[in-house]
């Protein structure tokens, strides 16, 4: 008696109904059904999944793009040259062919994705640098998700041409922020204070500039209204210098012995007695020095009132205050150090500050801005 064997036969995703493909694509990887065809990116795009961020990365002799659709979804994909890589030898799990170019994948240890070029190739045979790898990826991406390039995470050598990237691509696009680090090598973790103020006479006013932890040996220039995250040592740094900054948002976390508690209220006290409209946030970090800390012959008087818990958030330009008191992330100890302030135009600030163990201070200003 001859027995029937079962015949296992592909299914043509395309080819179902939209409302059934709707329900097993929610649950698929959709990344890497995007990545298949136009067909497919066109598809993934019909859902409606869109992505929080999506961040190219030049950093540390490592290359690719970080695409985040929540806390719990994040996806690394790095780009390697076959021609000097060991990852070459691997097997790989899977070949992506994008705009008659070939990318052998692999899913690393840490769940991060690796892909190949090929420096050796001429480009008009296949891929042979890593910006067109990251282009032909995030061209689709970008489409599928519903996301633009929201920022650049490099060092000076992350390319060959920094200047001519940074103006075509930083600049021109307007990105949400710019994370630049200092290079490996010869200059070890020092930034160039001439280079940084170069970035940012050209970077729009928009764009956040976060500069990493290393050492700012010399001043730069901090007058051009900017949003500035400096995680950097700066020596120099004094409070002549924060008094004369202008900006949007400031952000300074590492401790100056130069600054004192005082001088920090005395910007606060400045911005009360000000017309200028464009600051928003700053938070600033400083080392408390306890003999200073007490005297205060410097400190002017400014009248505050109990924070206002009634405001709706949604009506105003969030910072970065507003998550720390949507989030929960303040003890009680800290709700009873919040302070509001009006100006005499009717624009409103809150303050918080806070010591941070025994040495450490910390004073977060916020905005009211209105939408």
């Amino acid at each position: 008696m001859e027995r029937n064997t079962l015949q296992i036969k592909p299914i043509r995703l395309l080819r179902l109904p939209y409302l059934v493909l709707r329900k097993i694509l929610v649950d698929a990887d959709c990344v890497d059904i995007s990545l298949l065809s136009r067909r497919c990116c066109n598809m993934v795009r019909s859902m409606n999944i869109k992505a929080e961020s999506l961040i190219i990365r030049h950093r540390d002799n490592k290359h690719g793009f970080t695409l985040k659709f929540n806390e719990d979804a994040i996806i690394n994909w790095w780009f390697e040259d076959a021609a000097i890589s060991e990852f070459y030898s691997v097997e790989f799990d899977w070949v992506h062919k994008i705009g008659g170019m070939e990318f052998a994948t692999k899913v690393n240890a840490n769940n991060e994705m690796r892909s190949l070029y090929d420096s050796r190739l001429n480009p008009s045979n296949g891929c042979a640098d890593s910006e067109t790898a990251i282009q032909a990826f995030t061209n689709l991406l970008q489409k599928a998700f519903h996301v633009d390039i929201t920022g650049y995470h490099m060092d000076r050598r992350g390319v060959m041409d920094f200047p001519a990237f940074f103006l075509n691509r930083v600049v021109q696009q307007e990105v949400k922020y710019f994370k630049f680090g200092p290079s490996d090598g010869e200059y070890g973790d020092e930034y160039d204070a001439e280079s940084l103020d170069w970035m940012l006479s050209h970077l729009p006013i928009g764009t956040k500039m976060i500069v990493e932890k290393g050492v700012l040996p010399e001043e730069i220039r901090m007058d051009g209204n900017h949003c500035l995250q400096l995680n950097c040592s700066m020596n120099w740094f004094t409070a002549h210098h924060l008094r004369n900054a202008r900006f949007q948002e400031l952000i300074i976390t590492y401790q100056f012995y130069k600054l004192k508690s005082s001088d920090i209220v005395q910007l606060v006290y400045n911005w009360l007695h000000s017309t200028e409209r464009t600051t928003r946030y700053f938070d600033i970090s400083y080392r408390i020095r306890h003999e200073h800390e007490y005297d205060d012959s410097e400190i002017p008087a400014m009248q505050m009132s109990k924070f206002d818990e009634t405001r709706n958030f949604n009506d105003f330009v969030p910072t970065p205050l507003h998550d720390l008191l949507r989030r929960g992330h303040l003890i009680d100890e800290d709700y009873s150090n919040l302070v509001d302030f009006q100006r005499a135009d009717g624009l409103e600030a809150t303050a918080l500050w806070f010591e941070e163990e025994l040495l450490n201070g910390r004073v977060v200003f916020s905005v009211w801005h209105e939408k």
